[in-house]
């Protein structure tokens, strides 16, 4: 199997070697969202664009 851990960074080098990020942003007072972002798709899309 793989193994998965959890990493909190702000460090760009350290970002650019994962395949997902996973993010939780407040757009409002009290609301928490989660996001992710799938570098290898972002980076495909990118590159075709």
């Amino acid at each position: 199997g793989e193994t998965q851990f959890v990493l909190v960074s702000h460090r760009k080098k350290t970002m650019e070697l994962a395949d997902i990020l996973y993010g939780v942003t407040m757009e409002e007072a009290g609301v928490s969202k989660l996001i992710s972002v799938r570098l290898k798709e972002t980076q495909i899309q990118a590159s075709t664009a």
